[in-house]
């Protein structure tokens, strides 16, 4: 196990650095034991990831995730699979056997009752012709899980998801200017924008104390926040007031 461990560290590393052809390798080295790989499953899917995030290397992504397919059975974590397959499918769209197994995972591990199973019959996987725009959707859609923070650009403001109804289809929140709304599950994600807790629009609704606190101790990261929301002049306009 501290082999393993020694090489997902290289990986991490080189990931860092962008030695992808040097990354390979440690990863041949790192999946020969299928027993130890399967113990680290997680860590190597964060990798791929990162390798993912770097457009031109779908291909190389895709050719290191089919090496740990053989280290999934039926003793994997189901999130684990789910995401294992997931990537495989964004990297062959195409590839049948992919797209069967991350659905069958994917509904084995969500009931039909659960939030993660409405959004992903709403993204349509199923019998889209793009399943990796499907998968995109899910992903936009999973965002808006109960607790998540949302906000409304047309008026209705900052706010929180109460809860998710599988059975009604729908998504229950409360906004600054609409309070206890419904919004249904296939419209979801073109009404509201999902906001990162730490995000300035958040710290803002929840009262200003984090601000207040951001502001003293680290004000640059104050202004790049509010760049980041509202663009140069507004935001300005925001920290003045």
């Amino acid at each position: 196990m501290e082999s393993v461990d020694r090489l997902l560290a290289e990986l991490r590393r080189l990931l860092m650095e962008r030695s992808f052809d040097q990354l390979e390798n440690v990863w041949m080295e790192a999946v020969e034991n299928p027993q130890q790989v399967a113990s680290r499953l997680e860590p190597l899917l964060e990798v791929a990831e990162g390798i993912l995030r770097h457009e031109k290397e779908t291909s190389r992504a895709g050719a290191l995730l089919e090496l740990l397919v053989s280290s999934v059975s039926d003793g994997t974590p189901g999130q684990h699979a789910v995401r294992l397959y997931w990537l495989l499918v964004r990297c062959f769209p195409s590839n049948k056997e992919y797209r069967v197994g991350f659905a069958e995972r994917y509904e084995r591990l969500y009931p039909l009752a659960s939030a993660e199973r409405v959004f992903y019959e709403a993204c349509g996987f199923a019998t889209s012709p793009s399943p990796a725009a499907a998968l995109a959707r899910l992903e936009r859609l999973l965002k808006f899980r109960e607790g998540a923070y949302v906000f409304h650009a047309s008026g209705w403001g900052v706010g929180k998801v109460l809860a998710v109804d599988p059975f009604l289809k729908q998504i229950r929140v409360d906004l600054e200017h609409k309070r206890d709304h419904r919004i249904a599950i296939h419209a979801v994600d073109s009404i509201l924008e999902p906001l990162p807790p730490d995000s300035f629009l958040v710290l803002s609704h929840s009262g200003g104390g984090e601000l207040r606190r951001v502001a003293e101790y680290d004000p640059v990261r104050l202004v790049g926040m509010a760049l980041e929301t509202f663009g140069s002049p507004q935001a300005l306009k925001e920290l003045k007031g």
